[in-house]
């Protein structure tokens, strides 16, 4: 790990989600490991949930949802008005 938030920047708190997200890596990607006899390994329909039992962390893991596009404001187009015909003559800003 990185970046991390500031009151999760302790070596100790790192180390565990390193170890937990590494797990989580290797069990995605099906690559041998041995699982820690304190963590607990389910499969719920299309996700995986790795639970750390010693330190009472859960991480969950499933395939994103597609979404369809939502229009949230119709388009309308903007009415400009035009200038109005003033008879001041403009003179320039700078000489």
């Amino acid at each position: 790990l990185q970046n991390v938030v500031s009151f999760l920047n302790k070596w100790y708190i790192k180390r565990v989600l390193s170890q937990d997200l590494k797990l989580c890596i290797q069990l995605l990607y099906d690559i041998e490991h041995k699982t820690p006899k304190n963590h607990l390994v389910e499969t719920i329909d299309d996700s995986l949930r790795v639970t750390n039992k010693k330190r009472k962390l859960s991480y969950t893991i499933g395939p994103l949802i597609p979404t369809t596009e939502i229009e949230t404001e119709p388009e309308t187009e903007i009415e400009t008005e035009s200038e109005p015909d003033n008879d001041i003559e403009r003179q320039p800003l700078y000489n």
